[in-house]
């Protein structure tokens, strides 16, 4: 779509079909074009979270995420740029520095105990989310913002508010 139909982006619904089919050339072009606005959009967020620090990992992570975006309105667009910016302060908001550090001083569990193993029967599939839900109970520091994205990073699935008490729910049928 173009500017004539509502949008504030440089951007045409040919650009748009480029982009979708991963023509870097396309992508390229348009990210740069609209990096000012991507710019002012990341600093608002940055500026909502009080955290600067991952202002640049937000405006790069647009450019990561061009071709996976919903065009189909400003709005839709607007919140998938919003997910990219989640996705790109992940990594600060949850305080973990390795796989294999201890979770808390209370528990030798690390978060590579929450990464499932390939190829795992059902029940031991069951068996190793009770066991992430419980870890991820017992980090008392965690907000629930953040333990969402725990949960979702344990489960390998994208991240959304509410999933941990979702899949607590499930679970432990609580």
């Amino acid at each position: 779509m173009n500017a004539a139909h509502g949008w504030h982006w440089r951007i045409t619904l040919a650009d748009i079909e480029k982009i979708k089919a991963n023509d870097r050339e396309t992508v390229n072009r348009v990210y740069f074009d609209n990096l000012e606005k991507f710019r002012k959009m990341a600093l608002k967020y940055c500026f909502k979270c009080r955290n600067y620090g991952f202002l640049g990992d937000c405006i790069n992570q647009i450019y990561i995420d061009m071709t996976a975006y919903d065009y189909s309105s400003r709005l839709s667009l607007w919140w998938s740029i919003q997910a990219s910016f989640r996705r790109a302060s992940m990594a600060t908001a949850v305080p973990l520095l390795s796989l294999d550090k201890p979770l808390s001083d209370d528990t030798e569990a690390t978060l590579y105990d929450l990464i499932p193993a390939p190829e795992t029967d059902e029940e031991e599939e069951r068996e190793h989310a009770r066991n992430a839900l419980e870890i991820i109970a017992e980090q008392e520091q965690l907000t629930e913002q953040q333990r969402d994205m725990l949960t979702a990073f344990a489960f390998g699935v994208a991240f959304y508010r509410g999933i941990y008490a979702e899949e607590y729910r499930q679970a432990f049928a609580a």
